[in-house]
């Protein structure tokens, strides 16, 4: 895989790019697991067509073309659901403030 150039310096090596997945009903983003070989574990990268970024732009074209394997379809998002009834509360006494005894002359 090629490194990844910032700015004329190598910052990163792509090891590999796997689970690709629209991010967008869109279709400009594609979410991908990758593995640099900088670091241990696999991170999530989200490539898109607009990305300020050559190489991000080139992940996406890459993703698009089925590169690193058929891009799965977007899934909507599911929006939990909160169903239930507040419980009433009574309202709390409130307690006299102690006073502080007068004294007798």
């Amino acid at each position: 895989m090629p490194n990844i150039l910032i700015k004329g310096k190598i910052m990163f090596t792509l090891d590999y790019v796997k689970d690709p997945i629209w991010n967008d009903a869109e279709g400009t983003s594609i979410l991908l697991t990758v593995k640099w070989e900088e670091f241990k574990e696999e991170m999530p990268f989200s490539a898109c067509s607009y990305d300020s970024e050559p190489w991000g732009v080139d992940l996406f074209n890459r993703a698009k073309t089925g590169e690193f394997g058929e891009v799965a379809p977007f899934v909507e998002p599911i929006q939990p659901t909160i169903d239930f009834e507040p419980t009433p509360t009574e309202p709390t006494p409130t307690e006299p403030t102690p006073t502080e005894p007068t004294p007798t002359v």
